[in-house]
């Protein structure tokens, strides 16, 4: 079995590159937990870096490296990384945190119809609430008024007895 050189030092600039794209990854992640106050929220993103990086190399360990994961391809992976921190982090994170704001901005756009229609809708609720507490009390009034008209009439009296 013989080494061959070339292809290690192809799946060396492929665990680079793949650690450069992780730290990618988790640094556009930062940029949407730091805008989200809630805690679910930013846990769900931990999880979701957490399970894709281990995805990533074993996709990188099957398809590109054959099956076999090294130690070298593993620092190498390590190394992207922190060249990723590095070099490139404080660099591109006022760009995400940008991004991310133009996006949040965006869907608060796209929901403004939904709150209109919730906010409307609750209005109605509120009403269809009053209007069923009383509509015995309303149906007895419209019926005694259809009964005897004389009683449903205002007179310009305003109160007052002749």
């Amino acid at each position: 079995m013989e080494i061959d050189s070339l292809l290690q030092l192809r799946l060396s600039l492929q665990a680079v590159m793949l650690g450069w794209t992780a730290g990618l990854l988790y640094d556009l992640l930062r940029a949407w937990r730091q805008r989200c106050r809630r805690a679910f929220f930013a846990s769900a993103l931990d999880v979701i870096y957490a399970l894709m990086v281990p995805f990533l190399l074993f996709f990188f360990a099957l398809r590109a490296a054959g099956g076999e994961l090294r130690i070298y391809q593993l620092l190498c992976f390590l190394g992207g990384l922190i060249l990723f921190f590095t070099l490139c982090s404080e660099i591109l994170r006022p760009l995400w945190d940008f991004w991310t704001e133009m996006l949040l901005r965006f869907f608060a756009l796209c929901l403004l119809p939904f709150r209109f229609l919730h906010r409307l809708g609750r209005k109605f609720a509120l009403f269809g609430k009053k209007l069923f507490h009383f509509q015995k009390k309303y149906y007895i009034i419209y019926q005694t008024r259809k009964r005897f008209p004389q009683y449903g009439k205002r007179r310009g009296t305003h109160g007052k007895r002749k």
